[in-house]
């Protein structure tokens, strides 16, 4: 687990956007056969 200390808001929005995007984005998924959601929906299209 990584910890973090914040100084401002912004700071809290910008780690919580990239963390969302890598979780959706770059990692993959069991049920999506070890495929990334982007690159199911690639596979779908």
């Amino acid at each position: 687990m990584v910890f973090y200390l914040f100084r401002t808001l912004n700071e809290v929005r910008e780690i919580t956007e990239h963390s969302q995007n890598e979780y959706n984005s770059e990692r993959p998924y069991g049920s999506l056969k070890n495929l990334t959601p982007k690159e199911y929906r690639l596979l779908a299209d």
